[in-house]
C-alpha cells in the first residue's frame, strides 16, 4: 500500500503582525537582533558584520540545513525582492538545492541590504525584473490582486532558477560614458537619468559620479555605490542648493542614501560648475 501526502504551505501578510509570529516562520516582521533565531529573520543596518547579516541569507542557510520550519511564513508586506525570493523558496523547497539558487540569494540579499545599485552584481535581465517589484506590489492592491501578483512573481523566479530565463521587462537604459576620472569617478549621459541607469554604470565597474540628461534643462543624478567610495558626497547638496539659488532656479536638490537628484524641473547650474563642486567634496 502506498501512502502519500502533500504539504500545504501558507503565506500570511499583515503589517500588524508581531515581531515573532507563533507557529510561523517570521520573515522581516521587525524582530530586534536579540530575538533572531531559527524561524525568525530580520536584517539590521547596512554594511558588513554579524549584526547586518541578511534575513534572506540566514533563511536560506536554515532551509538547506533542514530546519524544522512550520507550514506558514508570515511577513509584514510584500514590497522587496528578498521577501519574494524567501516565499518562492518556502513554497517550492526543491529550488533550494539548485546550484543557481545560492547566486540568486547572495545577489538579492546584497542589493536589499546595501542598496539597489548592487543589482549590478546579478544577471542583467534578472536585475530588470527585480527592480520592478516596487511597481508590481503597490500598497493599494487588494488581497486578491496581491495574491495573483505574488503567484506570478514566484513562478517567474522558479522559471529563472530552472531555465535561466526571466520575462521581458523594460530594457535597461542606454548610458554613454563621457569622461572618466580617478577612483571610479564617471561622467555619463542618458536620455532620462535614473537609478536603473546608475545600475548599468556600476555594472561597468564605476563607483561614483554624475549622470546627466542629453537635453537641457539638465536633469542630473549624482550617485555613489557605497559610502566607502565617496564618504563626503552628501556635502555637495548644500553647495548645489546655493548655486541653484544664485542662478534663480529651484533649490529642491534631494539626497537619499546614495543618490543626489536635481530638481524635477531640471537645474540651471552649468554642468562644468556641478563637476567643480563634486571634485571638491
Amino acid at each position: 500500500m502506498e501512502v502519500s501526502s502533500e504539504l500545504q504551505f501558507q503565506i500570511l501578510v499583515d503589517p500588524k503582525l508581531p515581531p515573532i509570529v507563533e507557529g510561523a516562520v517570521s520573515f522581516e516582521t521587525g524582530a530586534s537582533p536579540d530575538l533572531l533565531r531559527m524561524g525568525v529573520y530580520n536584517h539590521h543596518g547596512s554594511g558588513f558584520g554579524p549584526e547586518s547579516t541578511g534575513a534572506l541569507t540566514r533563511f536560506y542557510e536554515d532551509l538547506v540545513s533542514g530546519a524544522p520550519f512550520p507550514l506558514t511564513l508570515a511577513t509584514h508586506a510584500i514590497e522587496s525582492s528578498d521577501t519574494v525570493v524567501a516565499i518562492a523558496l518556502f513554497m517550492h523547497r526543491e529550488l533550494a538545492i539548485l546550484p543557481s539558487t545560492i547566486a540568486l540569494v547572495a545577489g538579492v540579499d546584497l542589493a536589499h541590504r546595501l542598496g539597489t545599485g548592487f543589482l549590478a552584481h546579478v544577471d542583467q535581465n534578472l536585475a530588470g525584473f527585480l527592480s520592478n517589484f516596487s511597481k508590481l506590489f503597490p500598497k493599494n492592491l487588494s488581497k486578491r490582486e496581491r495574491g495573483e501578483r505574488l503567484g506570478m512573481a514566484v513562478q517567474c523566479l522558479r522559471d529563472y532558477l530552472l531555465t535561466g530565463v526571466v520575462p521581458s521587462w523594460t530594457p535597461p537604459p542606454q548610458v554613454q560614458v563621457v569622461q572618466v576620472g580617478t577612483n571610479g569617478f564617471v561622467v555619463a549621459r542618458s536620455q532620462a537619468p535614473s537609478v536603473e541607469g546608475w545600475v548599468e554604470l556600476f555594472r561597468m565597474g564605476y563607483l561614483r559620479g554624475v549622470l546627466v540628461s542629453t537635453e537641457s534643462p539638465w536633469s542630473v543624478l549624482i550617485a555613489r555605490k557605497h559610502p566607502y567610495s565617496w564618504p563626503d558626497m552628501d556635502r555637495a547638496v548644500t553647495i548645489l542648493k546655493q548655486l541653484e539659488s544664485f542662478h534663480k532656479g529651484s533649490t529642491n536638490w534631494t539626497l537619499s542614501d546614495w543618490v543626489i537628484a536635481s530638481p524635477t524641473s531640471g537645474t540651471l547650474i552649468p554642468i562644468d560648475d556641478i563637476l567643480a563642486v563634486l571634485l571638491k567634496v
